[in-house]
């Protein structure tokens, strides 16, 4: 008999079978373990195949000029001060009546692939003066 019998069955048999029942805890807690790790390496792979799939979709910005930004401006009632392109992106600077067309034309700048990245809003009573500077979002990265 090698060491290992030896120290097994120098122990008495109620020790015997509850380091036996251990062991067998131990081994099922271990699978379990590995098991998980798996299953969340699985999704985790599938997520990222999943996004990288979404990310081709993703909405590309609408190109747009003067004319198409005074046709969004004109669409919500709002009159232009100051249009004109900076960089990648274009500077918005207006009045107009009511804050929700300001909120409207920001919503349907978006729908285009356009976000504001920087913004002021000042709302005097019966008037509503705005500056924007809206970026497309496919141009982000990049730098005005």
């Amino acid at each position: 008999m090698n060491l290992k019998q030896k120290y097994w069955h120098s122990r008495s048999p109620d020790e015997r079978r509850r380091l036996a029942l251990a062991g067998a805890i131990i081994l099922a807690l271990i699978a379990w373990l590995l098991g998980q790790q798996l299953l969340n390496w699985k999704q985790n792979g599938e997520r990222w195949q999943q996004l990288s799939q979404q990310s081709g979709q993703l909405l590309l910005s609408v190109p747009m000029q003067e004319a198409d930004w005074r046709q969004l401006l004109q669409q919500h009632d709002l009159l232009a001060q100051e249009l004109s392109p900076v960089g990648d992106g274009w500077q918005l600077r207006g009045q107009g009546m009511e804050l929700e067309a300001v909120q409207r034309l920001v919503r349907d700048a978006s729908a285009r692939g356009w976000y504001s990245r920087d913004w002021q809003l000042d709302n005097r009573g019966d008037e509503v003066q705005f500056a924007f500077l809206f970026q497309a979002i496919n141009l982000r990265e990049g730098s005005i």
